[in-house]
């Protein structure tokens, strides 16, 4: 015995049961392993830029017009004129 069931696209197809269980199955396998994905690409998104953004530096042989600013692994530093 088959049933129509509409797909994605809106189209209505004739599947028997089997076939049906099967799609419904692997959709729901794909839609999972895709939000995995999305969630691991926006956790090493958000942990590279936790990390990759400019933190200050002080530097205690520096007077206080150096300004020293440190991302990732290099340090900058500007003199500012009093």
């Amino acid at each position: 015995m088959s049933e129509r069931i509409y797909d994605l696209s809106g189209e209505v197809d004739a599947l028997p049961t089997r076939t049906r269980e099967l799609f419904v199955m692997e959709f729901i396998w794909r839609r999972s392993r895709t939000l995995g994905l999305i969630a691991l690409l926006l956790t090493v998104a958000g942990t590279a830029i936790a990390v990759a953004r400019p933190h200050s530096v002080t530097n205690p042989g520096l007077s206080s017009e150096w300004q020293c600013s440190r991302t990732l692994f290099v340090v900058t530093c500007s003199h500012s004129p009093a």
